[in-house]
């Protein structure tokens, strides 16, 4: 799997402060390869985003995103259009029933094409567009469990425990899905300082979360048409829940190859951190070379519908103190930025989001 630039740079600075160095040897071809990852989704409108970065072998240039002389959908009668770039590594478009020459529909085919500046072109598979099963419905409640704390103490920490309801079946053919339920989060909250003259500002703050966290559920398998309370983020009662919290589900169905993907990524992710475990298995790839089938390729190109799920957690639900604001420290007049400049936070804004209601 791609390792994530974080990661990779404390890899770096590990290696690089050995008191002996450690020659690490790269995998044939990991130092010319590219990682490519497509999402073509079917919504309310449909869109599609290719990510195309350097595959990680121990230098940093790795680690910048990758330039491509074009980005294509193709559709299965042959039809092609253009992704455009939103900035580099990144293709993005929306997609307009009237005007573009790809219509993106429930059980019709897709792959992409992407051409390098190096002269390099890949290609993906064709992947089906699968249609999608109703709306979950979700529930939050408090759990404890034994955490360390800040002093390598275990003790017991609040969470909120997330559940979901979904049927598992599409309405129009009974064909059992494959879901994969991805979460996000939108607190609100409302800066405060012991400064003269401070105006307060009433954000909301919306992120991914629960990342390394992935969940699915094959109804191919279980051969049910419901599954109830189906476990999903379990989170740390804090500050965040004190002024009203919407909890975010994007229930995505997915093809067999694509859920078999993304049960790989599952496993990874479940896997002893440690750096010197033994390494898990290479990721599955419908992405080819199309000049050198036989060369080792990084990524995969899904087409998946969505719905989005929503829950809102009012402040009564977990009666968590507000964080703000916070006396000074040190002469910091804030010590949690947050309190001082709420808008400042990544994926912040002022105005309210359409979708918040109480």
């Amino acid at each position: 799997m791609r390792l994530s630039p974080i990661f990779c740079i404390l890899l770096l600075a590990v290696v690089t402060s050995c008191l002996d160095e450690i020659e690490l040897e790269i995998p044939k071809g990991l130092d010319e390869n590219i990682d490519i990852r497509g999402e073509l989704i079917m919504g309310d409108p449909a869109e599609i985003t290719v990510y195309l970065e350097n595959v990680f072998n121990f230098e940093t240039s790795s680690l910048l995103a990758v330039r491509a002389r074009f980005v294509e959908l193709i559709d299965a009668e042959g039809n092609r259009m253009e992704i455009p770039s939103i900035r580099d590594g990144v293709y993005y478009y929306q997609f307009s029933n009237t005007t573009d020459p790809i219509k993106i529909a429930f059980d019709q085919q897709y792959k992409i094409r992407v051409a390098l500046f190096n002269g390099q072109t890949f290609e993906s598979e064709f992947e089906r567009m699968p249609r999608p099963v109703g709306k979950g419905q979700m529930s939050v409640k408090r759990t404890m469990k034994s955490r360390l704390d800040d002093n390598g103490s275990l003790r017991n920490f609040d969470f909120a425990s997330f559940f979901i309801n979904a049927p598992l079946q599409t309405v129009e053919t009974g064909e059992f899905a494959r879901l994969h339920w991805v979460p996000q989060r939108t607190f609100r909250l409302t800066d405060s300082a012991f400064i003269a003259g401070f105006v307060p500002t009433t954000c909301y703050i919306t992120n991914s979360i629960d990342i390394t966290n992935t969940y699915l559920f094959d109804a191919t398998v279980a051969k049910s048409d419901f599954v109830n309370d189906f476990p999903l983020s379990e989170l740390l009662l804090n500050f965040e829940f004190a002024e009203g919290y919407y909890y975010t589900i994007f229930q995505r169905s997915l093809s067999e190859g694509s859920f078999n993907y993304w049960k790989q990524v599952q496993q990874t992710f479940a896997a002893d951190g440690n750096i010197f475990s033994p390494p898990v298995g290479r990721i599955t790839s419908n992405i080819r070379d199309v000049d050198d089938p036989e060369k080792e390729a990084f990524g995969y190109f899904s087409a998946l519908s969505q719905d989005t799920v929503r829950l809102y957690v009012p402040p009564s639900t977990f009666n968590i103190p507000s964080t703000c604001p916070r006396q000074p420290v040190m002469g910091m007049p804030c010590p949690f930025l947050l309190c001082c400049d709420c808008a400042s936070e990544a994926g912040s804004q002022t105005t309210r989001p359409d979708f918040w209601e109480e």
